[in-house]
């Protein structure tokens, strides 16, 4: 079964595991509650004693869920009798006044927050921006979409489609395709904007790339080298590792993505948001090693970067 395949690339990465508890718990709150959160987080690591900072039973009732969840039952003693307070060490104590410890709120799920999740560092604000950064407005600029081959015009499609939600109203699709020679130029270009008005395709520009062939620059080869430099091997084994009889026989598509990568940062540096057709190698002559090399190049120090390959299904249609 033929499958369409996409791979997404972010600078900051999209490795949030040590976050995902809070981030799953501030997904559910409404802005008052997560101000309330933070301020609440912030105060119990100024605790030096390591004791929950406790509030009254009035004060949480004015804040309504203070303890950072939604739908909890919240039970607080009558104000004739006292509550207990447990600290983390195990201590109770008694307050005339009636005290209400976070720690033992229940949360939606009817669990009792953990004590060590309460106290757990607040999730930093480049973390929450860069886990968040699609579902904002983006800043006016482009899109970019390097349509380098027909895989059925998911490339085109999916970049296409973004730029009609409200998030990406300021971004502007910007086109790029390659040319075979440099003599066909103006034709190529004619035609991919022909091509683009009858799938009804807003764009800004076309740029037609006629150097795809040109020899990419010392500079770059060399930083292409060392990065393969520990995965390469002397002997046949080809599965994990890069041989030398691999380098040599698939030379030329490797320079072909290195320029590529020249490419990409000439033009699209500064983008919002770059699409590119996913490159796919041919079955058993190219590593896993060296495959990843080569997205490796193409992508580092980018914006946010999404590979896209299709089914070769077209999914464009056409408007006459």
């Amino acid at each position: 079964m033929h499958m369409a395949i996409g791979i997404l690339r972010l600078p900051e990465g999209m490795d949030y595991s040590k976050y995902a508890p809070h981030l799953e718990q501030l997904a559910r709150l409404s802005k008052k509650e997560k101000k309330i959160c933070v301020k609440m987080t912030s105060e119990l690591k100024k605790d030096n004693d390591g004791m929950f900072r406790n509030k009254s039973c009035s004060e949480l009732s004015e804040v309504s869920v203070a303890s950072c969840t939604l739908d909890s039952s919240r039970e607080s003693s009558p104000p004739s009798s006292p509550c207990t307070v447990r600290s983390l060490n195990g201590n109770v104590s008694s307050d005339p006044h009636g005290q209400v410890n976070f720690g033992f709120i229940e949360s939606p799920d009817n669990t009792c927050l953990d004590a060590k999740e309460t106290l757990a560092p607040i999730i930093p604000d480049e973390v929450k921006l860069s886990a968040t950064q699609f579902q904002r407005k983006q800043k006016k600029g482009y899109i970019d979409v390097w349509w380098l081959y027909d895989d059925g015009g998911l490339t085109m499609l999916i970049p296409h489609i973004l730029s009609t939600r409200s998030q990406w109203s300021n971004c502007k699709l910007r086109i790029f395709a390659l040319a075979n020679k440099k003599d066909e130029l103006d034709r190529e270009q004619r035609n991919m904007a022909a091509l683009l008005n009858k799938f009804r395709i807003d764009y800004s520009d076309v740029t037609v790339i006629p150097d795809i062939v040109k020899p990419p620059e010392e500079a770059s080869k060399k930083e292409f080298e060392a990065l393969i430099t520990k995965w390469q091997s002397d002997g046949d084994d080809g599965k994990c590792f890069i041989t030398e009889s691999e380098i040599y026989a698939l030379k030329d598509k490797t320079n072909r993505h290195i320029r590529l990568s020249e490419l990409l940062r000439k033009h699209s540096k500064d983008s919002v948001l770059i699409v590119m057709t996913l490159p796919m190698p041919r079955k058993s002559t190219c590593s896993a090693a060296l495959y990843m090399a080569w997205l490796e190049t193409l992508t580092k120090d980018m914006p946010p970067f999404l590979l896209i390959r299709g089914n070769q299904t077209s999914v464009l249609t056409f408007y006459s």
